[in-house]
This record gives structure tokens, sequence and C-alpha cells, in this order.
């Protein structure tokens, strides 16, 4: 059992760091006997070069020690590296860090200093597992990416042997072994003979013995000998072949469904070979061939596409409502059904090239600089490159290139005007910008389906041809039915919550249901965390249940609450605005209109009994245009520079 553990734990770094030079020790001991790799350090700052230093995976350290603390020492880490697992130790319970410290510095979790150590080892395999994952995902893709790299080389090759050996040249580099062969039939030969090529530490003997013992009984891949063993077939699933490998570093299941890809290329791209070789005059099964070869890209392209989707939670599923609203425009124009299913394939496809986009671009939460900004305008020409591969996708590339183009010569990557620019990816563009609108984003919250549009028709979100706004008009009632479906569903699957808003809204009695209230739980949560790194008073206020939400930054200057109920009586509001001034936004607010929904005001505030000016900008919210009454409000107050306010407006 104590094998097995090392050889689990073996590929994990720990750092450990304590005032204490018996607890790093002791640490040190108790770990590398499970398997671990361990460093230590007594010293904090020591300890934060090493980590800027090293690739360490998991990082324990003392909360309380000298000259600083240990949340201090995560906080500075955490400037320059967000990968990295941290579990804080604490002497007594009581010293415990606040929780708000462990959620803001993203630590995974604090452990009681004692005479054992089990629970600290399991917060530790914790660690594991997760790291585990994130690796796992990373490999597939790494995987995926170099098949998409390599395959095209296989089928361009003529010659049989030289496919061979790229082949297995390519075998070891996406499954990062040092030995790999290939037996395969030898077409040139008399029937029953096999050819065998190696590459890498591996001896004929060894295949030999290795081919002798394989049974695969309708199984796609197994495991033997410490290798990685497909079949491959031809066109009738008759086996003429074998493929092994080694499973390298990564996780052996995910190497089996890289394995199940792969081994299909290879027997479509033999496949291919053979026909050009022997059968060059059968056009139909080269058609054939060429059909499999597209399939076969397909599927690589989907699993990539499934990848860029699944890298964040705020856009899974965006590929498939760009295409399913994309198709719909077009069906509004009347369009054909072939070209609305090449727009609905390019919707499907349109992010392909986000897949070569570094994660720390895709989920920045802050602003992008420009060379960010033109790293992700890069995405659009990936995409069509990737397309541009598959004889099936030749009418797709265009638009997946310019579904970023504006009629007024904006957008990228090629400047496009006007007619210049497809018509077909134009509503793939319109399709995209409104389902990035009414999705929430790690840098945005979700637009209501009433705000996107108006910013849409507005202009605010670039220029689009009139008759393509006019069709999306069309279709609106649609589109907000399959949002507040899609919320609803959202809203289904979010875990049950037992937070503070949900147990205030219980004891007001608003009569919610159980879905609602997680969902406004959920909400004002998101909320929060969207907005919290900005030094600007940001709220949120719903009608129905009465709630008013502060992101951090306002309700720490404002000494107030998160979340205030009811807050028109709330004594900590009226502390900080007088009733009469906020007498006077409420009138604002219900003299706005869904056509003019938006109003400006400045804003006296007491804080820390001080009188203080803002500059509040507000936008009332319906969740009908038919409703004469709003649903609620959001805005946000910027201080007034009181040297250059005119004394008109103090007043």
């Amino acid at each position: 059992m104590r094998k097995n553990r090392r050889t689990l734990h073996k590929d994990f770094r720990i750092l450990t760091l304590d005032d204490d030079y018996i607890m790093t020790s002791t640490l040190q001991a108790y770990f590398q006997r499970s398997g671990y790799y361990v460093d230590v350090v007594n010293d904090p700052y020591q300890a934060i070069e090493q980590v800027r230093n090293g690739k360490y995976d998991i990082l324990l350290l003392d909360f309380l020690m000298s000259p600083v603390c240990g949340d201090q020492v995560v906080e500075e880490i955490r400037r320059f590296n967000k990968e990295i697992y941290i579990i804080l130790l604490t002497g007594h319970k009581s010293m415990a860090p606040p929780i708000k410290t462990i959620r803001d510095l993203d630590i995974q979790g604090y452990y009681e200093k004692s005479d054992r150590f089990d629970q600290l080892e399991l917060l530790v395999e914790s660690c594991v597992k997760s790291i585990s994952q994130m690796r796992i995902i990373q490999n597939y893709k790494n995987g995926l990416s170099l098949m998409m790299e390599a395959l095209p080389q296989i089928y361009d090759l003529d010659n049989t042997r030289s496919i061979y050996e790229s082949i297995l040249s390519i075998t070891l580099n996406i499954f990062q072994g040092d030995r790999s062969f290939l037996m395969i039939s030898d077409f040139t030969a008399s029937q029953g003979e096999n050819e065998l090529h190696l590459l890498g530490d591996i001896t004929e003997e060894e295949v030999r013995d290795i081919v002798k013992n394989a049974h695969f009984d309708g199984q796609k891949v197994i495991t033997l000998a410490d290798m990685l063993l497909a079949p491959i077939e031809d066109e009738e699933h008759k086996i003429i072949g074998i493929l092994g490998t080694d499973p390298g570093v990564s996780p052996e299941y995910v190497q089996v469904q890289m394995m199940e890809i792969y081994i299909r290329q290879i027997s479509s791209a033999l496949h291919n070979s053979q026909l050009h070789r022997l059968v060059s005059t059968k056009n139909e099964e080269l058609t054939k061939a060429y059909e499999q070869l597209n399939e076969s890209y397909v599927e690589i392209i989907n699993a990539m596409r499934t990848i860029v989707d699944e890298r964040d939670i705020y856009t899974r599923g965006h590929s498939d409502r760009v295409s399913a609203i994309a198709a719909d425009i077009a069906g509004q124009m009347k369009k054909d059904k072939h070209t609305i299913e090449r727009i609905r394939l390019a919707g499907l496809f349109h992010d392909i090239g986000k897949v070569g986009i570094s994660d720390k671009i895709l989920l920045k939460p802050d602003k992008l600089n420009e060379e960010e900004y033109a790293n992700i305008k890069k995405h659009s020409g990936k995409g069509a490159k990737i397309l541009s591969a598959i004889t099936l996708f030749n009418d797709v590339v265009p638009i997946v290139r310019s579904h970023h183009e504006w009629i007024d010569g904006r957008g990228y990557p090629d400047g496009l005007k006007g007619d210049a620019i497809p018509l077909s990816a134009q509503v793939v563009a319109l399709a995209d910008v409104y389902d990035a609108l009414t999705s929430e984003r790690c840098y945005k919250p979700a637009y209501s389906h009433d705000a996107a549009m108006k910013m849409i028709l507005d202009g605010q979100c670039g220029a689009f041809q009139p008759l393509l706004l006019e069709c999306l008009r069309d279709i609106g009632d649609t589109l907000e039915q399959e949002l507040t479906v899609q919320n609803m569903l959202e809203a289904e699957n979010t875990p049950k919550e037992t937070s503070h808003i949900t147990e205030q809204l219980q004891h007001y009695g608003l009569g919610d249901s159980e879905r609602l209230l997680r969902q406004r739980s959920y909400e004002q949560q998101h909320f929060r965390f969207l907005l919290d790194k900005t030094e600007e008073i940001f709220f949120n206020y719903a009608v129905e249940p009465s709630i008013l939400c502060f992101n951090q930054y306002g309700a720490e200057h404002l000494s107030i609450g998160n979340d205030l109920f009811q807050p028109l009586e709330n004594g900590n509001l009226l502390r900080c605005i007088d009733k009469d001034v906020l007498n006077r936004i409420v009138e604002k607010v219900q003299e706005a209109t869904p056509a003019q929904p938006d109003f400006q005001m400045d804003v006296p505030l007491t804080i820390k009994q001080e009188n203080q000016w803002f500059h509040g900008i507000f936008h009332v919210i319906w969740t009908n245009e038919n409703v004469k009454h709003y649903a609620g409000v959001m805005g946000k107050l910027r201080k007034i520079d009181q040297n250059h306010m005119p004394d008109t407006e103090r007043t």
C-alpha cells in the first residue's frame, strides 16, 4: 500500500514554511514517507522567492510567523502565482484566519496543528485530486492540438514507409512516452506476413511477446506490459495491425481517450494511402476515404470546440447558443436550407480559434491591455485556418474569419466594410453579440433581453445592416422565451444555498419559491464577485423581494452591510443618506420609462460624520416593456472632487 501511494504522489511537489524548525522537519519526514517531494524553508521571504523560482504544487505554511504572518505571504505569492494550492496551519482554533481572508486569497483550507497529521494529509490529498483533474484537462487539450497539427502530414505522404515512421514519431510526441511500435500487414507481400516498425527503447522480441498476448475482444484500447495497445482496422473493421506506446506521464484513462481518437485517424490515413496506391481508379472508394478524413477532422474539431466552451463556466454552451440564434435569424431572412445549415455550422465553430489563446487572457476579469486584445483578435483567423483543412467546411471558412468584421470598417481581422463582409458572417456576429450580452462572463454580469436588444439596436455593440437588426427584432419574443427557459434551467442546477440572503428572504415571508430564493442568492453573490475589485460604489436594487445589494468597496466605504432588506426602512442606510434625497431618487426612478431608463444626479452622502458628494448613474430595469412598474434599479456612485465642483452643484 505504501508503495502505491509513493507511485501516486511522486509527481507532486510540496513546499512547507514555518518559523518552527521542528515543525517543518516533521512535516517533511511525514509527507516524504507518503511519496511526495518536499522542500522546507523557515524564512517567509525566502519562501516567496522559492515559489517564484520553483515549480511547486502545494504550499503548507504557518499562519502566525515572524517577521510576517502567513496571510501576508499568501497575498504576495498570489500577485504572481494563481495556481499553487495553499493550506494554512494554525496553532489554535481561535487563531484560525477569518473565512473572508481564506476566500479573498484563494486558500484551499487550513489545519489546526496537532501531534497527528491525518486531517492534514486528507487536505493535501484533496488538493492532489484537484491538481490531477486540471492536468487531465490540459493533457487532453494538448494531445488534441498535437493531433490537429500532425495528422495532415500523414495524409499528404504517398510513401507507405514514410507514413509508418511519421505515425511512430507523432505517437511519441502526443503520448509523451519513450518507446513505440507499429505492426502492420504488408500489403505488398504474401498474405499473413507482417511489417514491424520500432521507435525508442524497445526490441523486436519484446514486441512479438506483447502482440502474442494481446486480446482485444472488441475493445478499442487495452493496457498490456505497461503499454497502451490499439488495433488498426480496415474499412470492413478487420484488424490489419497494432499500434503500441508507453503511457508517458498522463493519467491512463485520458491516454485511452486520445488513443481511441488517434487510432481512428491512423486507420483512415492508411486506408486512404492503400486506395491511392492500389485502386487509384476507384473514384467511389476514394470519395469514401475523403469523407472519412473529413469525419475524423470534424471529430477532433468538435472535441476542441468543447474544450473552448468548457474552459470557463461563464462561456459554457456559448457556441451552441450562437449556432441556434444565427440559424433563427437566417430563417427569418427566408434563406434556403443550405444557407441556414452553413450559418448554423459557422456559429457552432466560430470560436474554435480560441483553443490557441491562453487561459490567462480568456479568463481575465479585468480590462485587456493592448497586447492581450491583439492576441484575442487572432482567434478568428486561427479558426479559419483550422477549418480550411477540411473540404467539407470550405464555405464556412469565410464566415468564421469575418464574424468580427463591422460594416463601418472598425472590425477585425481584415477591416472589411459594407458589402465586402459576407452577409452570413454578419448574421453570426449579431448572434454572437446577443449571446455575449445576455450571458454572464468573468468580466461582466448578464444583461436582460430588453437591455441587450436596446444596446444592439442603439449601435452600442457595433454596426450591423438594418435588415439584420429588423430580423433580430422580429424574433425577439422567441429569444426572450429561450433566455427565460435557459435562466430557469441554470437556477434549477444551482446548488441549494443556506446563505444569509436566503434566510433573510424567508424571514420576511416574501412568498418566493425555493428556486427563486436560490437564484436571488446566486445572483447577489455573482454581483459582488464581479464588482468587488473596483473603487467605485456599485449597487443593485430588486423590488421583489426588496433587496439593496452593494459591492464590497461600497459596503466598506459606507460602513454598511452588503445586503439591505427593506432598504427604505433600514436605519443603517438612512444614516448615510437623507430621507428627502432618497425620496428624490425614488421620484426619478418612477419617472423613468423602458424607452428612457437612465438618469444621472449628484447625491450627498454622510460618511464617517462627514458630508461628501457623489455623482450617480442610475439604470432602471423592466422585466417586460408592457409592465408599467419597474423591477429594479442598478447603478454606480463616483466621488466628486470637491475642489472642482461648481458651488451650484453642491446645494
